[in-house]
């Protein structure tokens, strides 16, 4: 706790007007000169007795006991609850004291106030709520703090009374709809594809032909046909993927409206990714600058890691920094971390540079793919979401302002296809579906 006692102006004007009585004291007749005395003796005796009393007050907060409690999990876009408790142990009640409670500005605030006037009795406890609602990522609660002014406003006392709480809010997961896929799933398991090849799980029989393997040979369904003709047994094919979900984190990310920037859709876009592919017994590791040693995580209990991954975005951070190049971060960070085997990159980007930007995926994806890996690229068409959701003036003064954004976003779409790489350029709500369609036809057609 820090704390300090400041004199207010008021207090500053009343020993101007103090001073200034004395000096009219020795200037004035003589029988006058006891009426500016006395005033100037007591206003001077109200500020010690002010800030006497102020002193005591003083005191009691720091005996006090505040404890600062945030609700958990924290998801975004769903209500969460922060209470103040403040626990007042001594015989002296604690009065007219106000309570500043901070939260980080991107949320939202629902209900209560941020400022609190209350008074703490003896021997008692007060409480003082707020409900919000955040935003994923990780964002900084600064100090609650206490203020309490004498009864004059002569004096100002202000404390620090809790300590700096940094949180993490996790993404809403989407539900995935139903995308056609045949396939069977098991607690802990490969996801197998309903397919013919090596594998260790029976898929059926079928008539022999040349070049079968001898000890394929079902010989009871074999002897069921009278030996006339052999049958061999088949095997379902074992799939899995290794998926790296890697996401551009630059300032722009963080620009439109509130709860709808291309960050906040991504992030929820790449949980529920995660989420359907651990499930299906896939790998799954996420990239961006925040996370410090990324690693393939596999089985439904890795999904709390990824998501603690997805999620590991200091917002302060990110809006004080200069702009991160995503081509550094696929460099850096991803390249090293890839292992000898057929990948799945998937790349979540605004495209805010056009065409440069597109040049400079274009590159790091060349070579990703020179080492057998798949790379597609997800582009949240934020702006085309947000002009629905606006009216009139407003609506149009929005397509006016991102039409040159979307004009060069599109140039660098363009570019990306031209040289054969796979782009999602989609509504936020329908970017999960279509990312796992395109993990199953990739599935699908790996031998």
């Amino acid at each position: 706790m820090w704390h300090v006692i400041r004199a207010t102006n008021r207090t500053r004007a009343m020993l101007v007007v103090a001073a200034t009585l004395v000096a009219a004291a020795f200037i004035t007749p003589a029988g006058a000169a006891p009426v500016p005395a006395a005033t100037a003796v007591f206003l001077v005796l109200l500020i010690v007795v002010s800030r006497a009393s102020l002193n005591t007050q003083v005191g009691v907060v720091g005996s006090l006991k505040v404890k600062r409690i945030i609700s958990k999990p924290l998801v975004s876009g769903k209500p969460a609850f922060v209470r103040v408790v403040l626990r007042n142990d001594s015989l002296i009640p604690l009065e007219l004291v106000e309570v500043f409670i901070p939260y980080p500005r991107v949320f939202k605030r629902v209900k209560g106030s941020s400022t609190t006037l209350i008074t703490v009795p003896p021997k008692s406890s007060v409480e003082v709520s707020l409900e919000l609602i955040p935003r994923v990522g990780e964002h900084v609660f600064e100090p609650v703090k206490l203020v309490l002014r004498d009864v004059l406003g002569l004096f100002k006392f202000e404390a620090n009374v809790t300590s700096r709480d940094v949180v993490r809010v996790l993404p809403a997961l989407e539900v995935v709809k139903a995308l056609g896929v045949t396939y069977a799933s098991r607690p802990g398991e490969l996801s197998r594809t309903r397919r013919k090849g090596r594998g260790v799980e029976f898929y059926g029989v079928r008539e022999y032909v040349p070049g079968d393997e001898y000890r394929r040979i079902e010989w009871k369904a074999s002897a069921r046909h009278g030996m006339r003709k052999l049958f061999v047994k088949e095997f379902e094919h074992e799939v899995s993927l290794n998926i790296f979900l890697v996401l551009e984190t630059s300032l722009f990310m963080l620009s439109g409206g509130w709860g709808r920037t291309p960050l906040e859709y991504s992030v929820k876009a790449a949980a529920s990714i995660a989420a359907y592919a651990l499930r299906r017994g896939d790998s799954v590791a996420v990239i961006h600058r925040f996370v410090d040693r990324p690693a393939l995580v596999r089985g439904r209990k890795s999904l709390l890691r990824v998501i603690d991954d997805v999620s590991r975005l200091p917002w302060d951070a990110i809006l004080a920094s200069p702009d991160i190049r995503l081509r550094d971060i696929i460099l850096r960070k991803l390249m090293p971390a890839l292992p000898r085997e057929r990948n799945v990159i998937v790349i979540f980007t605004i495209l805010y540079g056009g065409i440069n930007e597109a040049k400079e995926i274009v590159e790091v994806a060349s070579k990703l793919r020179a080492l057998g890996n798949t790379v597609m690229v997800i582009v949240p068409m934020v702006e085309a979401f947000e002009a629905k959701t606006l009216d009139g003036i407003e609506a149009a003064v929005y397509r006016l302002r991102s039409l040159g954004m979307l004009k060069s976003k599109m140039e660098g779409i363009r570019l990306l296809l031209r040289h054969g790489i796979p782009t999602v350029t989609a509504l936020p709500s329908e970017i999960t579906d279509i990312v796992i369609a395109k993990l199953e036809s990739i599935r699908s057609s790996m031998t």
